[in-house]
Order: structure tokens, then C-alpha cells, then sequence
């Protein structure tokens, strides 16, 4: 709990600086991300905040918080590609994303830290092919995101399954 508060007023005085005001319901959108495991929906946040509230905020309000948020890169907005956008908080103050592993069974979605080696080697083979788009196509990458889709442990335990022989007789 300690840490939460740590992090509210220091992200508070941050906004306070770029002239934001202090505002409960930010509070409380980020102490939700914060303590999640896994990236929410709007409408998980919004689960989340009915009784938390002296009153329900509607999901316009939602939105412009977590676009507020979005815009000065205290959390991410992440697409799996599933129609539903889902945020999580930055922790790591880091100008993108981490990977996530999602059961396209199931749609359970999991963070994946990739140790620093990993992390390191992927930056490595990635700044050839940004380069690359460059010179093909013109563009400046300014983002990628590596996500990786499967099935769960409990999805396959239950029988589905990708099509990829695991060697288990």
C-alpha cells in the first residue's frame, strides 16, 4: 500500500506541474492498474469503481481519464486484436509496451517479462527491420508491440489445442 501512495502522489505532482487537476476518480482508476495483474477494460475499471464513488461515473468521463493518462504516458492502451482495448498502468516509466501471451481460447491475457538478455537481443534484431521500413516505405517506426497467442495451460488441459504436437503420448 505504501508503494501505491508513493506512486499517486508522485504521478499527482506530475500532473499538478503540466497543469492537471487533482481528481478522485484518477486516484482510483490508477490504484486499480496498479494493483491488477493482467490489462482491464474500460468496463473492468468501471466494475471496478461502482461503490469505490460517491457516484457511478459514466464511460465518456472513464475515457477521457484514460486518455489523459494515455497522453502523458502513465499507462498504455493495448489492442490484442480482439475489438476491446485494454490499459495498464507504466510501470516502468518506459516509452513502450511489454509483451503479453493471450489463450485464444479462453482470451485470458498475461504479462510477459522478458528477462533483460531477451529483452536486449529482441531490440537488437528489431532495429535492422525498423530500418528497413525506413528505407522501403518511408516510415519512421515510432512504435512495435510483440505479442504472442496460444492456448492457456487450463484451456489445454481441458483439450484444446493449437495443432502442435507437445511430444505427450
Amino acid at each position: 500500500m505504501q508503494d501505491l501512495n508513493k506512486n499517486l502522489n508522485s504521478i499527482n505532482q506530475v500532473l499538478k506541474q503540466k497543469g492537471y487537476r487533482h481528481s478522485k476518480l484518477r486516484d482510483c482508476i490508477l490504484s486499480f492498474l496498479f494493483n491488477v495483474t493482467t490489462p482491464a477494460t474500460a468496463a473492468d475499471i468501471l466494475a471496478h469503481l461502482t461503490g469505490y464513488l460517491d457516484s457511478t461515473p459514466n464511460k465518456t468521463t472513464i475515457y477521457r481519464e484514460l486518455d489523459t493518462l494515455k497522453k502523458e504516458n502513465l499507462i498504455f492502451e493495448i489492442d490484442l486484436l480482439d475489438g476491446k482495448k485494454r490499459y495498464e498502468l507504466n510501470k516502468h516509466n518506459s516509452d513502450s509496451e511489454h509483451s503479453h501471451v493471450v489463450c485464444t481460447e479462453c482470451g485470458s491475457v498475461e504479462c510477459l517479462d522478458l528477462n533483460d538478455e531477451l529483452s536486449d537481443g529482441l531490440v537488437q534484431s528489431i532495429d535492422p527491420i525498423k530500418e528497413t521500413v525506413f528505407a522501403q516505405k518511408g516510415y519512421k517506426v515510432t512504435n512495435q508491440v510483440l505479442q504472442f497467442y496460444g492456448v492457456c495451460e487450463t484451456c489445454f488441459s481441458l483439450g484444446f489445442s493449437v495443432g502442435v504436437s507437445t511430444g505427450v503420448s
